[in-house]
């Protein structure tokens, strides 16, 4: 996912997720960590509760560099290395809520849905067909 962000025109944008600080953040800094330092994570924490509040992510991407054109009326392409950026922020700190309840608050038309936790191992992570039984959802 991040690599297609930051592949893309975006840069300097915040991406909102809800409940980052308390539920989220772990899935991202592990999958992040696999990276050796491809990215730049700089955290910021709330003191009083060690939640995270927000996460700079950044990193060096290679962009054409187009030039004028040279004497022999060819355009130049260089590449360079650009840093850029985008901020996850906690919007739990601002609108605090369960999801599913703030969907229907705001009366959004899609609603978040239900995830078979039980369901999911290394072994059927890219399961197609059914749906699993009841049981494995919670």
């Amino acid at each position: 996912m991040f690599d297609s962000i930051f592949s893309s025109n975006y840069n300097d944008y915040t991406i909102f997720i809800q409940n980052l600080g308390g539920f989220d953040y772990i899935f991202l800094l592990s999958a992040l960590s696999f990276y050796n330092n491809e990215y730049l994570l700089v955290p910021l924490i709330k003191e009083d509760n060690n939640l995270l509040v927000s996460l700079k992510i950044s990193k060096f991407v290679e962009v054409n560099n187009i030039s004028e054109k040279g004497v022999n009326n060819k355009t130049k392409v260089k590449k360079k290395l650009v840093r850029k950026t985008i901020k996850i922020l906690d919007s739990n700190q601002i609108i605090p809520g369960k999801l599913r309840n703030l969907a229907k608050e705001f009366n959004c038309k899609e609603l978040k849905g239900h995830f078979p936790y039980k369901f999911i191992n290394l072994n059927n992570l890219d399961h197609k067909g059914e749906l699993p039984p009841y049981d494995f959802f919670f």
